[in-house]
């Protein structure tokens, strides 16, 4: 019987002017290489895809990201998605990464902040699967905490993001 594969998901949040990881991501860096270092996991999974107006990002955030942890993290054990838009693709997309590197019986500790975890673990559930989270602690705008709220509410009621609504958003990033 094969054991199970321990995956850390440090999905992107923000790109700064050019193709710079922000402090937010930065602290998911930093949060993921901790948990890294104590052995427990077998791989890292970074998803996110290019998701901001050309004059930020050029490159896949996940791209910038492994670059950020390269030397702290032997690259054979960094699996990237670079299409995500969104936490909905996040999972989507992650979860088929995944899939294609015939990683069936895993569990999945997702590193951001509380709010966006519960996201995750809304979306995952809808996928079948149920994860854990380590809470990253930033503050937000009270717009951004608001805002991820409302978010929550989407992930609710549409926790796959196959709405009509979701799909425009998407698409309009």
């Amino acid at each position: 019987m094969e054991e199970k594969v321990h995956i850390l998901l440090l999905p992107a949040e923000c790109i700064d002017p050019v193709d710079r990881i922000c402090e937010r991501t930065i602290k998911r860096c930093l949060k993921a290489l901790e948990l890294w270092r104590t052995g427990n996991y077998d791989y890292i999974l970074i998803t996110g895809g290019i998701f901001l107006p050309p004059n930020v990002q050029t490159e896949p955030a996940s791209y910038l990201i492994k670059k950020y942890l390269a030397g702290k993290v032997d690259s054979s054990h960094i699996i990237i998605e670079e299409k995500s838009r969104t936490t909905f693709e996040n999972a989507g997309f992650g979860l088929n990464e995944l899939s294609l590197r015939c990683i069936e019986d895993f569990d999945l500790t997702v590193v951001t902040q509380w709010q966006h975890a519960l996201r995750f673990g809304l979306t995952f559930m809808a996928y079948g699967h149920k994860i854990r989270s380590e809470k990253v602690k930033y503050r937000l705008k009270p717009s951004e905490w608001l805002r991820e709220w409302a978010y929550i509410l989407i992930h609710l009621v549409d926790p796959l993001g196959r709405s009509k609504a979701v799909k425009k958003f998407t698409e309009n990033r």
